[in-house]
C-alpha cells in the first residue's frame, strides 16, 4: 500500500505547519548564526535544523571533552578530543538536516574573540543571532551591538543549576541588552558601541568572567535551549501573523524557568532612554 493510498503526509514539515499562524515558507528562509557549541549552542542548532532553517553557522574552537557528554548532544564518547565544530557540523548534516535540497550547516573552527572580524562577516547574512558562549558580561555586550548595527534578534540564554534563563531582544532595537546591564568599565562599553563594532579585527581587550565549574544537566542545557528557539519561533511568527498590517513585533522578555520547583518567571524588557546603545546617548 502506498503513502498516497493511506494519504499519508509527504511533508516532512507536515506536523509544525499544523500550528496555527505558521508559517514555514518564511522560517525555511532563516539563518542563524549561533555562537558555541556547548550545551546550549548544540540544542540550538539541532533545532534549527528540524524546523527546516535555511542556514544554520555554528561558532567554537574548542575541543569535546568527557564531561560535556551528558549534556552537549551533538557528541558522543568516541569524539572526545575532536574539535567540537567538526563534529556538531557533521553530525547535523548527517542525522538532523531533514531537507538537504536546500539546507546548509556551516561550521568555524575559530575564537570569536580574536577573530571577531569574521563573526562581523558571517553576521551580515544572519537572520537571527544566538549567543551561547560563555565568555562574559562584555562579550554579550559585543553580540547585543553587533546585532543593533545588523537590526537582527538577539537571543541569549544561560543556565545556573537547575534554573534556566532566557533574554529576547527585537530587530526593532529597543531595549536592548545594555538597557539592563550594569557593567563598571564605562570607557571600555565606549568601544563596543554600534558604531564602532564593525571596525574591529579582534576584541581581545575585553575582560573575561570568572568561570567557576558550572553544574548542568541534560535537562537544564536542552530546556534552555528550547526556550532560545521558542522564543526565536514566537517572532517570527507574531512578525507574520498580520499579513498587510503593521509589522507587530514579538515583545522583548526576560523569562527565567526554575526547574527545581517548575516555576517560571517572566517579563517585558523597558528600554533605557538613556542608554548608550540602543539610544546613542552619552557615556558619562
Amino acid at each position: 500500500m502506498t503513502s498516497a493510498e493511506t494519504n499519508e503526509p509527504q511533508s516532512v514539515f507536515d506536523r509544525q505547519t499544523r500550528i496555527p499562524e505558521w508559517n514555514q515558507s518564511v522560517i525555511q528562509s532563516q539563518v542563524a548564526l549561533v555562537l558555541g557549541c556547548g550545551g546550549l549552542g548544540c540544542s540550538v542548532a539541532l533545532s534549527c535544523c528540524r524546523l527546516g532553517f535555511k542556514k544554520i553557522i555554528l561558532v567554537d574552537y574548542d575541543t569535546v571533552a568527557i564531561h560535556n557528554l551528558n549534556r552537549q548532544i551533538l557528541f558522543s564518547i568516541s569524539d572526545v578530543g575532536k574539535p567540537k565544530i567538526q563534529v556538531a557540523a557533521e553530525e547535523l548534516r548527517r542525522k538532523h538536516i531533514v531537507d538537504p535540497s536546500y539546507q546548509v550547516v556551516e561550521g568555524y573552527n575559530m575564537n570569536a574573540v580574536t577573530n571577531w572580524s569574521k563573526v562581523v562577516e558571517l553576521s551580515k547574512e544572519a537572520t537571527l543571532i544566538f549567543n551561547a558562549i560563555d565568555v562574559g558580561d562584555y562579550f554579550d555586550a559585543a553580540v547585543s551591538s553587533l546585532a543593533l548595527k545588523r537590526g537582527v534578534p538577539l537571543i541569549q540564554g544561560g543556565t545556573f543549576r537547575t534554573t534556566m534563563t532566557v533574554d529576547f531582544y527585537g530587530p526593532q532595537g529597543k531595549p536592548c541588552w545594555a538597557c539592563a546591564a550594569d557593567v563598571p568599565d564605562k570607557e571600555l562599553m565606549k568601544k563596543l558601541r554600534p558604531d564602532l563594532i564593525e571596525s574591529y579585527a579582534s576584541i581581545e581587550f575585553i575582560p573575561e568572567d570568572a568561570k567557576p565549574v558550572g553544574a548542568s544537566a541534560s535537562f537544564v542545557a536542552v530546556g534552555c535551549a528550547q526556550m532560545m528557539v521558542n522564543s526565536a519561533i514566537n517572532h517570527i511568527c507574531a512578525t507574520l501573523t498580520q499579513p498587510g498590517h503593521e509589522v507587530v513585533h514579538f515583545t522583548p522578555t526576560r523569562s527565567i524557568f526554575y526547574g527545581n520547583n517548575i516555576d517560571l518567571d517572566k517579563w517585558p524588557l523597558a528600554a533605557e532612554p538613556k542608554c548608550f546603545f540602543c539610544s546613542g546617548a552619552d557615556l558619562t
